[in-house]
């Protein structure tokens, strides 16, 4: 059985940069059970964005501490991924 992919936005410096798909894994999994709903193979969710940290440490520690806001929604971090660029899931606590 194919995996569903899900689309989420892409930020940079709290700017829209490119919807991206991630394939079904457990955090997806996890995510659906706390909404409560079953996402559809290329649904668009608009709970978790994918963040490039800024360069300077002390703007990317306060934005992994504090969250970022974007279309007016407050994003804090659920997983970080340290590759070559500071990369981060970002989940809405509502």
């Amino acid at each position: 059985m194919k995996s569903k992919m899900l689309k989420i936005d892409y930020v940079k410096n709290g700017e829209f940069t490119k919807e991206v798909s991630l394939p079904e894994n457990f955090m997806l999994r996890a995510y659906e059970v706390y909404k409560k709903e079953e996402f559809k193979n290329s649904q668009r969710l608009d709970g978790i964005i994918k963040v490039i940290l800024d360069a300077d440490k002390e703007i990317a520690l306060d934005k992994l501490i504090n969250g970022i806001t974007y279309k007016d929604n407050i994003y804090v971090p659920l997983v970080t991924c340290k590759r070559k660029k500071k990369k981060v899931i970002m989940v809405i606590i509502n």
